[in-house]
């Protein structure tokens, strides 16, 4: 309760911080000093202790899209690194004032440094020329933990809650297709959180650790599920029923039916589950009721739990008949096929007078070391250009973002004012058309947009954008900031042709 309690308190310290309500300004104006910062000093109030108690966590996670800098201090404030500046090195002592906003060092919407300010960025490893480009917008306040820039209680929570490890396992357990209680009981099982004799004797219970299936080994979760020779037949007599290769740990029994069709895959989590379910339940009949074992009567019972998960496994079979009789020896029966479809793409060129910049980005992992790749062509559908770009260690979608701010800013740097912008990723095509632009990229955007007399943003499928992609690839084993730019197409990229048909298939 306390972190939710705490988290809604930082939503509250945000409203404060950003919004500009009566009842925001007020408290702005009574706990805030004149020259930047907040009060430490004591004042009456009933929300003011928690508002103190949550600071330290919301600004350190927050930071600016900076646009004519009127709004955000020069030195106090998180604005171009991750702390202020005032925080890495006594400013106070160099002479320099603390009062400085960010709009002293604008100068019509560029950079207009003193040298003083300029030695003090150099010396804290500042590069000017990777700044965020200002603009005649207002600042904004954004929350680094969301893309859209605006504060939610769900990551105030996860920024502040114990993380605890993730399990590789636990998407294939909390799935639809698995029954609930089966999934609760396949993950106590899986966490080890069962009464098994090594488990009492860490605690402190004096026995004599036998398996009450094999009778040949001490007891673990580990010998039960992995170890077992009695398990090992029922996973041997379940592979086979799915024609599959023997998965000797949970790693492999999860992806050993990564290529079947998706209704042999929901069949196969629930029998893998069923049965190391099942097969604890039988030892635990064995030690506590006296059961005689017999793997017959198991066997049926795990069918008879895939039989009763029938109406959950609801996925598309493959046009192949080793599936139909993969079910059909499950009693599960018939599920529909999903044929596939091919659709035709064609790779057409811009309008007269217009620049078709396609765009891709490409992660090495989600996240991981990725790239920004773009084409710009025009309506001869000759290259004039073409970017690769290495970003670091981020998202795809982050990527595909940045793919796009690269074509638009060529575009500016070359008088360029009617473009078309087209890309495979749906989801960075919305954030443009409906002006809902992530915040790292946003004041790049802004300084930019209002260039273009005609911008039009399309999605295209990524079969006739391959040169983008394959430029974006590149740029993801490149370093963080290193750009490669062509003028016209580099010898051995393939481009999209305007006159001949590509297919996608679905």
């Amino acid at each position: 309760m306390e972190m939710i309690n705490k988290s809604f308190l930082m939503k509250l310290c945000w409203f404060i911080m950003n919004s500009n309500s009566h009842g925001a300004r007020f408290m702005r104006a009574k706990f805030s000093r004149s020259k930047g910062g907040w009060i430490n000093y004591y004042k009456k109030s009933s929300v003011w202790l928690g508002i103190k108690w949550v600071m330290n966590d919301v600004e350190p996670n927050s930071s600016w899209v900076v646009g004519n800098g009127n709004n955000i201090w020069l030195w106090r404030d998180a604005w171009c690194t991750d702390i202020s500046f005032a925080a890495m090195l006594n400013i106070e002592a160099s002479g320099i004032s603390m009062n400085a906003k960010v709009a002293d060092i604008i100068s019509n919407n560029k950079w207009a440094m003193t040298a003083t300010v300029s030695s003090i960025f150099e010396k804290l490893g500042v590069n000017i020329l990777y700044l965020p480009s200002p603009s005649n917008k207002n600042d904004e306040r954004i929350w680094k933990h969301s893309p859209s820039g605006v504060f939610s209680v769900a990551s105030g929570y996860d920024i502040i809650r114990d993380h605890r490890p993730k399990f590789c396992w636990a998407k294939w357990i909390w799935n639809k297709c698995i029954h609930p209680r089966l999934a609760a009981q396949s993950w106590k099982l899986l966490h080890g959180s069962v009464g098994t004799n090594d488990r009492l004797q860490k605690i402190g219970i004096c026995l004599a650790s036998k398996c009450y299936l094999c009778g040949r080994h001490s007891e673990s979760m580990t010998h039960i599920l992995w170890g077992c020779s009695f398990m090992e037949e029922i996973w041997i007599w379940i592979h086979n029923i799915f024609n599959l290769k023997r998965g000797n740990y949970i790693t492999d029994i999860m992806n050993v039916a990564r290529s079947q069709s998706e209704a042999v895959r929901q069949a196969w989590n629930v029998a893998s589950l069923s049965s190391m379910t099942e097969v604890w339940l039988s030892r635990n009949r064995v030690l506590f009721d006296g059961a005689t074992l017999s793997i017959n009567v198991l066997k049926i019972k795990i069918l008879h739990r895939v039989r009763c998960s029938a109406a959950r496994i609801n996925g598309n079979l493959f046009n192949m008949v080793q599936d139909l009789l993969t079910l059909n020896n499950l009693g599960i029966g018939a599920r529909s096929v999903k044929l596939r479809r091919s659709i035709e793409c064609l790779w057409v060129p811009p309008p007269l007078g217009y620049l078709k910049i396609s765009c891709d980005g490409a992660a090495r992992g989600d996240p991981g070391a990725a790239g920004a790749g773009v084409t710009i062509r025009n309506h001869y559908s000759e290259v004039l250009a073409t970017i690769s770009q290495g970003l670091g260690s981020c998202s795809n979608y982050i990527a595909e973002v940045v793919a796009i701010i690269l074509g638009l800013e060529w575009a500016v740097s070359n008088d360029h004012s009617k473009v078309w912008v087209v890309s495979d990723s749906k989801i960075a095509i919305y954030s443009f058309k409906c002006h809902m632009v992530p915040w790292f990229a946003r004041g790049r955007w802004n300084a930019i947009k209002g260039f273009f007399t005609e911008i039009t943003f399309s999605h295209i499928y990524r079969e006739v954008n391959f040169a983008a992609d394959s430029l974006a690839k590149q740029g993801s084993f490149l370093d963080q900031g290193v750009t490669t730019l062509s003028l016209g197409c580099p010898d051995q990229l393939v481009l999209e042709m305007p006159n001949k048909v590509y297919y996608r298939f679905c």
